[in-house]
């Protein structure tokens, strides 16, 4: 399905606390996570933060829409929570390369550790 405009707009509009809060929800809602794989994986730098990313999305038309630039040509790819949390986290920490949440082709998200993505996750599915 095409992003849908409105939606789009709404999002942009949020703060990165509301547009990590939204993420979180719908990921638990659907349980997958969507990522742009190309060659291998997309990421990129914050260059104001010196900051090297993986972009994720919570919906795969949100992930298409960034599809763009360098990352032209890009599939929407999905993975499972579990595998955020056992695989993808770990290697990100340990590289450390921070999570892009939300990411819009002009800016860079909102960055916030893989680990604390994973511990989010984790305790509400505990809960």
């Amino acid at each position: 399905k095409m992003i849908d405009p409105q939606q789009l707009e709404a999002s942009k509009q949020l703060t990165s606390e509301q547009k990590y809060a939204s993420f979180i929800e719908q990921v638990l809602e659907n349980g997958e996570i969507w990522g742009l794989c190309g060659e291998g994986w997309a990421s990129f730098l914050d260059d104001a933060q010196g900051i090297q990313a993986f972009p994720v999305w919570s919906d795969k038309s949100f992930a298409e829409f960034n599809a763009v630039g360098d990352w032209d040509g890009f599939k929407a790819t999905p993975f499972t929570i579990q595998q955020l949390i056992n695989e993808l986290a770990p290697e990100l920490s340990q590289a450390n390369i921070q999570l892009s949440v939300f990411k819009f082709p002009q800016d860079s998200g909102h960055l916030i550790a893989a680990e604390l993505v994973s511990n989010t996750l984790q305790n509400k599915l505990a809960s």
